[in-house]
């Protein structure tokens, strides 16, 4: 939890990136929803998969998306197209603040 609301923070979302943040909601479901980032272990995901969960990242509601890791290239191209100007960049020595 910070100031400007819930950071959530995937070391490689292998269960499921939307079924990780559920989880998180479901324990926390009135706090503010600020930015999710890390590995969404989507670089293997069938296209079918890839749209769903770009589309329920997409509503969400997290201000902020900053996928890394094991996301994968087409998953980022294709969470920075659905989500314009709620993406950021997670190259190593990135900093961000909250």
């Amino acid at each position: 939890e910070t100031p400007a609301g819930r950071v959530v923070i995937l070391g490689c979302a292998h269960r499921g990136v939307v079924a990780t943040l559920d989880q998180i909601a479901a324990l926390r479901p009135t706090a503010r929803l600020q930015a999710v980032m890390g590995g969404m272990h989507l670089r293997s995901a069938a296209p079918s998969a890839l749209r769903w969960t770009v589309d329920a990242l997409r509503h969400s509601g997290y201000e902020r998306l900053v996928p890394a890791h094991c996301s994968g290239l087409p998953a980022i191209a294709a969470l920075w197209a659905a989500c314009p100007g709620r993406c950021s960049e997670a190259g190593v020595g990135t900093t961000l603040s909250f």
